[in-house]
């Protein structure tokens, strides 16, 4: 079985410039409709930051040549603890 890493990180968002972060909704053909929360102020989802991490972390992953998660497709998933390549058929 494939030796894991678990590394947690820490991390602040600082935006340079401004942001353009959507909610996948258009709102006629050039405007796009804004996440907010409930107080009416915009942010940046989570699933968005997740995203760009993980994105980060494969290309810095396959810098050092470290074998990395590829979805959706099912050949090179990553596998759960819970299941090895003996349980597979």
């Amino acid at each position: 079985m494939t030796q894991r890493m678990k590394i947690d990180l820490t991390f602040q968002v600082v935006l340079r410039t401004p942001a353009a972060v959507g909610s996948g909704f258009r709102r006629g053909q050039i405007q796009r409709t804004v996440v907010r929360g409930l107080d009416g102020l915009p942010y940046i989802p989570a699933s968005t930051l997740k995203g760009r991490c993980r994105d980060v972390a494969v290309r810095l992953a396959n810098t050092f040549g470290l074998r990395t998660c590829d979805d959706p497709d099912p050949e090179t998933m990553c596998w759960s603890e819970a299941i090895d390549d003996q349980h597979i058929q």
